[in-house]
């Protein structure tokens, strides 16, 4: 059997030395996209689409952007549409690697649903 694979997770700062609530996200969210964090100006700027689907910290997905974390075994998705009326946060534990998509199709399947409510 072989040996577990253990991470160094002392040097992480930011990504594995903080955590998050789901309510956290929401408030964060919510400051943010009304321009209490940073100018409105400075959202656009943000949200503007790079090369590809990934601009400043964000993947525009059409329809909704999506901020994705992922290390070691954890993962979650903030997501909000481009009218900022809805919003889906998923955090998680137990990442599938054989699905690299799968919070994508996750977040799809979510606002595809809110939509019809």
């Amino acid at each position: 059997m072989d040996a577990p694979i253990t991470e160094d997770m002392s040097q992480l700062f930011g990504a594995g030395d903080m955590y998050m609530t789901v309510e956290d996200v929401y408030k964060f969210d919510e400051a943010l996209l009304s321009g209490q964090l940073i100018s409105k100006k400075g959202v656009g700027r943000l949200l503007q689409k790079g090369a590809g689907k990934y601009g400043f910290g964000m993947y525009d997905f059409g329809d909704y952007h999506i901020s994705r974390g992922v290390l070691y075994g954890y993962e979650s998705a903030n997501v909000f549409t481009k009218d900022h009326t809805k919003k889906v946060i998923l955090l998680t534990n137990a990442r599938d690697r054989s699905s690299k998509k799968a919070f994508y199709i996750y977040t799809r399947k979510i606002l595809e649903i809110m939509e019809k409510n």
